[in-house]
């Protein structure tokens, strides 16, 4: 009768059991679980190398004057949106590819050189870095715009590199902008203000000349044009009685000398009677010239009236042939001179009456024809005077608008640096730099730690999965608690395995090939990642250019 099995031997294996039965099986396999385990860590470190740690750099800045980006061509068609859209939309303009771009091209990156000539892959590169680009932009409660640039990169100095440039690139941009704007608009309110000052002057010229025109304002009024008028008529009334009385007295004249020794006089007096009293004429003005002469300088009017008057005379009476032959006994009847030389002063005043005359009718004329024409007058004169005070205004308002344009335009122009001018840490300018980028002392997420990690890891569980699976797998007993427990019979005796020389000769050279087959491989994965680590220039353009984009697409 066999012997009772241990009920224990027949449930299974006890927990000690299995514990030795799995350390037995990796000390059998303690080399494959080595090799697997630093196989992965091997490929950590190249992803490490592969997947570089991410640094990040932030920088802030203050917009205390938020018109100047509004009024710049950065927004368009947006002055009846809510603020946090137009925020929304500064933050979408300064992520642009055209803001990136420019910035990428001033800082020179390699890998942004490499894409010169292939739009698919510099749009990528953007994209890549627009990713890693945070932009948070919300009011602030003093009513300005506060800003944060956050940069996330691979190396320390190109995320503090690409941060701060494109701060200083966005402010300066806004800043051009805006200063562009405002030469525009001085320029065209400058030329508004010369348009307004030549109509100003014009309208000035056009009341100018219309009031010369009319005499205005001596004789703008209805009382001074009839106070003119009625002096004007007493001068004609008084200018017609002494013409009339002056006709009376010429006429008795020529009565007088025709009844003085008219037998004498014909005999004495020229063949020609005009001859005569043109020669006359001559004396009386000669004996004029000589009064006048003592009394007054070649300059005065009278004096050369006088001159005038004796040139005339001279002049007609050389055109009816000169001094008649007969004049000379003339000189011997002293009263038809004195009658002679009195009618010729009575017919000079006689011309000069007549002259008066027609000068007084002729003003009163114009009197009365500026009269008629007053109240036109008036009206135009008050229009003329409207339109100057409208040009007048608008000329006021023109300079009133032009000038802060000015004063801006002439800040920006006498600062060096429009950056630098308005980003000071100053009351009054238009931006504030809060905090700018520094590089970081560590990175953002530990990637390399977590990737040597889960590959230890890996590697490991890996290395130690061939063994349990082999156990788990195996269809021979191990030992003879095996036999006994699975068999459910006690077991006499066991014979181990009988090996030959051979056959120990052949577990050595497999054992051996496999270890120096594993040290091969580890040997030549680890001198490929010293060289791609210490000495990458030596590795194919291709190889390079294959291992960068995946670090790219990685990053």
């Amino acid at each position: 009768m066999p012997p009772p099995v241990d009920p224990n031997e027949a449930s299974g294996p006890d927990a000690r059991e299995a514990v030795q039965l799995f350390l037995e099986a990796v000390r059998r396999n303690l080399p494959r679980v080595v090799f697997t385990t630093i196989l992965f860590l091997l490929m950590g470190v190249f992803l490490t190398m592969l997947w570089p740690a991410k640094f990040q750099s932030e920088t802030q800045f203050l917009l205390r004057e938020v018109r100047i980006v509004f009024d710049a061509d950065l927004l368009e068609d947006l002055t009846d949106i809510p603020l946090s859209k137009k925020l929304l939309s500064l933050t979408k303009e300064l992520k642009s590819m055209n803001r990136v771009s420019a910035v990428l091209q001033e800082l020179q990156w390699k890998e942004w050189l490499e894409t010169a000539g292939n739009p698919a892959r510099r749009k990528a590169f953007y994209l890549k870095v627009a990713k890693n680009l945070d932009v948070d932009m919300e009011a602030d409660v003093t009513g300005g715009i506060n800003a944060t640039l956050t940069f996330q990169w691979t190396t320390r100095k190109t995320a503090v590199d690409f941060v701060n440039r494109l701060r200083d690139a966005w402010i300066k941009r806004v800043l051009d902008t805006h200063r562009q704007g405002l030469e525009n608009r001085k320029e065209e309110s400058e030329r508004i203000v010369l348009d307004r000052q030549q109509a100003y002057n014009d309208s000035l010229e056009a009341l100018r000349t219309y009031e010369e025109e009319n005499r205005v304002p001596s004789l703008s009024t209805l009382e001074i044009n009839h106070e003119m008028k009625s002096e004007y008529q007493v001068k004609l009334s008084d200018a017609q009685a002494g013409l009339q009385t002056t006709v009376s007295r010429l006429t008795a004249l020529e009565q007088e000398l025709i009844v003085i020794d008219p037998e004498y006089e014909v005999n004495l007096m020229p063949t020609d009677p005009e001859q005569g009293k043109a020669y006359l004429k001559l004396i009386k003005a000669e004996e004029v010239f000589s009064e006048i002469g003592d009394k007054y300088m070649p300059a005065h009017r009278k004096y050369k009236n006088a001159e005038a008057g004796m040139l005339k005379a001279a002049a007609m009476l050389k055109e009816l042939g000169g001094k008649p032959e007969s004049a000379n006994d003339l000189a011997g009847n002293p009263l038809y001179l004195a009658k002679a030389s009195q009618l010729v002063t009575i017919q000079q005043n006689q011309s000069e009456l007549k002259a008066l005359v027609d000068t007084y009718e002729s003003e009163l004329a114009i009197i009365d024809e500026r009269l008629s024409k007053l109240p036109i007058v008036t009206m135009d004169l008050a229009r003329l005077k409207e339109q100057v005070g409208i040009a007048a205004t608008l000329l006021s308002e023109a300079k009133l608008d032009v000038q802060p344009l000015r004063d801006q335009v002439r800040l920006l122009r006498s600062s060096n640096s429009s950056v630098n001018q308005f980003t000071e840490n100053a009351g009054g300018k238009a931006f504030e730099i809060i905090d700018i980028g520094i590089e970081p002392e560590y990175a953002v997420l530990p990637i390399g730690a977590l990737i040597m990690a889960l590959s230890l890891v890996l590697g490991v569980g890996l290395g130690l999965a061939g063994p349990v699976l082999a156990e788990l797998t195996r269809s021979s007993f191990g030992s003879v608690k095996e036999v006994s427990r699975n068999l459910g019979v006690p077991v006499l005796g066991a014979v181990d395995m009988i090996l030959t020389a051979r056959d120990v000769r052949a577990r050595t050279v497999q054992s051996t090939l496999t270890l120096t087959t594993m040290v091969l491989v580890l040997a030549a994965l680890s001198t490929a990642l010293f060289i791609y680590a210490e000495y990458p220039n030596v590795l194919p353009a291709t190889v390079l250019r294959s291992l960068r984009d995946v670090t790219m697409a990685l990053t």
